[in-house]
């Protein structure tokens, strides 16, 4: 395929919008009424339209759309594992090891029992329509923020009205009635303090437990909802005019790091409690109490909508919409990187400077796993950079009309990265939106995605989850992904059913866990059955820990050349035909997963010895002459005519010794014949 002729030819054919409908969607290899049944590699959508010209490279049918791009296939021929015995790799005797999957997610999500409903109807921010923000754990607890009024017990269950912020078990998702704190209005971020004892929560509230002028910022005893004493905690956020909120936390030592729409910290225990401190949209304060630290003042000039600290303690990353940072109008929009010394901006960085879906759209997200800065965005783009000074490494462009990346998690060297795209296609090394090319590979992304940090943020499109579905309020996607004590990852958003009866109920959120990296057991007890041309072999089940069905498969020298499908008996068996000469067996469990059993170690096998058939029965009667007369050669010719000699049944001999035919005694020679027909082996 010429793809040069074919870009030309589709930008010339289409407007921006259907590029981001049609352009690099999928290809139909089916013939379709929609271009005449003629058969093809068509475009997807309707919008991509050619001509009927003979000439063309992009034929359609009429103005009907789905244009035929000029293809070109190679055809290899088939390849059969006896083509490849000659090249097949020797498995030593001793056989071939396990082999498992990465560790990472299980695609499917896990069914949950409750989820949370309803919206609040008034919130300042559109934007964030979603039932779930933000989630966090402390002991068993999973808590859940966000703008939801309710939780639900199944789809269609009794709801309960908790609002905003909700608590539910971690192992089997129940809710917990007995944490039942009474806020306001959203909840747009949750933190749990590193001991444990407090739950940190931002968002748009101004009452908490009854209380009134808790703006903003509040600590709960994580049991039971209930307030912090003000020995333990007062501090709040306040703006000139408006609603103060918080969108953003980060811990980092004794320190909660937060960024919203406030100018002022109020309270704070100790030294200067009353405040209150003006700051710019972004402060940091002591965890054990909630004082503000008035040395550290970066400013910017709007609402960060991320904030996290490096792993060495030394920067805080902040991404938004902001333009200003410290006074100075940034050169890379929406991206800043302050010190933990002085909130000074971090100098000697590179330009960050993606090609933006428009000016004002912000960045959502950002993170520092290992030697990477990792950041997500309303550019459609989910950007690599290096640390050191923020060279540009990898991106991906997703290319839905929404697509936007909101959320990200890292486990097991693998980032996971939410967006609100839906069944839509990424392209890698790429970093312009609405047109995504240049681009290298293009992959799946449906709503979540995983890349391989190890190998340069590289996608990994076995994780693809198939279930999950936006629905609900906005549809607006995954804004939360957080892994949990039991390497799960919950992802929490706009999540709920979009209304199909074949989908699953999501309660605002969803939990994947890990998939299955262990190799079953290896099965044992093989033997054989040998028969002429045929080797059947017999082996003891296994039993995989997942609990799940496993397969078998069965291997000579090393390729595989069959499979046995877990069935009810005990044994399996399976039988090797045509068999020719000594030949090496092995075989090996296959889990679900792709999870292989170390084999077994080689089964030599030859087949037996062939039959020989019996041309002349014991007892056989012959023609013989015994007479004395010598013959010469001429009688050994099967022209001879033996008709006129003597006939007996074997055995012969002078008597005595149980001969069936005595012949004379005298002569030292004599002469036997019989005639027998033998089958031609090539017929």
């Amino acid at each position: 395929m010429c793809s040069s002729d074919l870009t030309s030819s589709y930008r010339t054919n289409t407007t921006a919008d259907a590029r981001i409908a049609d352009d690099m969607r999928r290809v139909w290899t089916y013939p379709a009424a929609i271009h005449q049944w003629r058969a093809g590699f068509s475009f997807g959508g309707s919008t991509v339209t050619g001509t009927n010209d003979t000439t063309s490279f992009l034929w359609q049918y009429a103005t009907e759309g789905n244009a035929i791009p000029f293809t070109q296939l190679f055809i290899r021929p088939k390849l059969l594992v006896s083509d490849l015995a000659a090249a097949a790799t020797t498995a030593p005797d001793a056989g071939v090891p396990a082999s498992t999957v990465r560790p990472m997610l299980n695609r499917i999500p896990v069914d949950q029992g409750w989820g949370v409903t309803g919206l609040d109807p008034g919130v300042a921010v559109p934007d964030l329509n979603v039932y779930v923000k933000s989630i966090a754990q402390i002991g068993s607890r999973i808590y859940m923020g966000g703008k939801f009024l309710q939780v639900e017990q199944g789809d269609g269950g009794p709801t309960y009205t908790q609002s905003y912020l909700a608590a539910f078990d971690v192992n089997t998702g129940e809710w917990i009635p007995t944490f039942t704190p009474l806020i306001n209005a959203p909840v747009w971020k949750v933190m749990a303090s590193p001991d444990g004892t407090r739950l940190l929560i931002g968002g748009e509230f101004t009452s908490v437990n009854g209380v009134a002028g808790v703006n903003g910022l509040a600590a709960l005893d994580p049991t039971t909802g209930a307030s912090l004493a003000p020995s333990a905690w007062t501090a709040g956020v306040a703006r000139t005019t408006g609603v103060a909120d918080v969108r953003a936390m980060a811990i980092s030592g004794n320190w909660l790091y937060i960024g919203g729409n406030f100018t002022k910290i109020t309270g704070g225990y100790g030294a200067n409690a009353a405040g209150p401190i003006s700051v710019q949209r972004i402060a940091r304060l002591r965890l054990s109490d909630g004082r503000p630290d008035w040395n550290w003042l970066p400013a910017v000039d709007t609402a960060p909508w991320d904030v996290s600290v490096s792993a060495d303690a030394t920067r805080v990353y902040l991404v938004g919409a902001f333009g200003v940072l410290n006074g100075v109008t940034l050169t890379a929009k929406h991206l800043g990187v302050v010190n933990t010394t002085t909130g000074a901006t971090v100098t000697g960085l590179k330009a960050w400077k993606p090609t933006l879906s428009t000016a004002t759209d912000p960045s959502q997200a950002i993170m520092e796993y290992g030697d990477h800065v990792y950041v997500a965005g309303s550019q459609h783009s989910l950007q690599s950079y290096t640390r050191s000074d923020f060279t540009l490494e990898r991106a991906h462009t997703a290319f839905d009309a929404g697509g936007d990346y909101q959320a990200m998690a890292v486990k097991d060297g693998i980032l996971y990265a939410s967006c609100h795209c839906v069944t839509d296609w990424q392209f890698q090394d790429s970093n312009t939106y609405p047109d995504p090319t240049p681009y290298t590979r293009p992959d799946p992304i449906n709503l979540i995605a995983a890349y391989d940090t190890t190998t340069n943020q590289s996608a990994l499109p076995e994780f693809h989850p198939t279930k999950i579905r936006l629905g609900g309020a906005g549809g607006t996607g995954a804004f939360a992904l957080f892994f949990d004590s039991n390497n799960c990852m919950w992802a929490g958003g706009d999540l709920l059913r979009s209304g199909a009866t074949s989908l699953d109920y999501y309660g605002g959120y969803e939990k994947f866990c890990q998939r299955d990296a262990t190799a079953p057991p290896t099965p044992t007890n093989v033997r054989t059955t040998v028969a002429s041309n045929t080797v059947t072999l017999t082996w003891n089940a296994v039993t995989d820990n997942s609990g799940g069905s496993v397969q078998y498969e069965v291997l000579r020298d090393d390729p595989v050349l069959g499979t046995v499908v877990e069935g009810a008996t005990y044994d399996r068996t399976w039988t090797d035909t045509n068999v020719a000469g000594a030949n090496r067996y092995f075989v090996r469990a296959v889990d679900p997963t792709g999870n292989r059993s170390a084999t077994t170690s080689v089964l030599n096998v030859a087949p037996p010895p062939p039959v020989l058939a019996t041309l002349i029965p014991a007892g056989s009667t012959w023609s013989y002459r015994a007479d004395g007369q010598n013959l010469g050669t001429v009688w050994r010719s099967r022209t001879t005519d033996t008709s006129a000699w003597p006939t007996g049944p074997a055995q012969f001999g002078w008597g005595g010794k149980g001969e069936v035919t005595a012949i004379p005694k005298g002569p030292i020679t004599s002469y036997y014949v019989k005639h027998v027909d033998i089958a031609d082996p090539t017929a």
